[in-house]
């Protein structure tokens, strides 16, 4: 929080920023360990049910979840 002398002011920004990286860092390498995990079993489906159908699959999916999203609408949550 601002208001202490510059030098800790620039310092807690610092901190901050370091820690959002980290938190960003980490879920982007969650994110492509979840891509990892789901490759191999989603080739043997598209082994089995064709690349074309699993793909229309996948993004009908992603196009139900992106609505899904936009339909429940906005919530108060406080963001620190």
């Amino acid at each position: 929080m601002p208001g202490g002398p510059p030098l800790f002011d620039g310092l807690l920004v610092q901190l901050q920023v370091d820690v959002r990286l980290r938190v960003v860092a980490g879920l982007e390498a969650d994110l492509n360990l979840a891509a990892t995990l789901a490759s191999i079993p989603g080739g043997q489906v598209a082994d089995r049910f064709g690349n074309v159908r699993v793909l229309a699959l996948g993004v009908a999916a992603f196009l139900v979840a992106y609505l899904g999203f936009g339909l429940v609408g906005s919530t108060d949550v406080e963001v620190r």
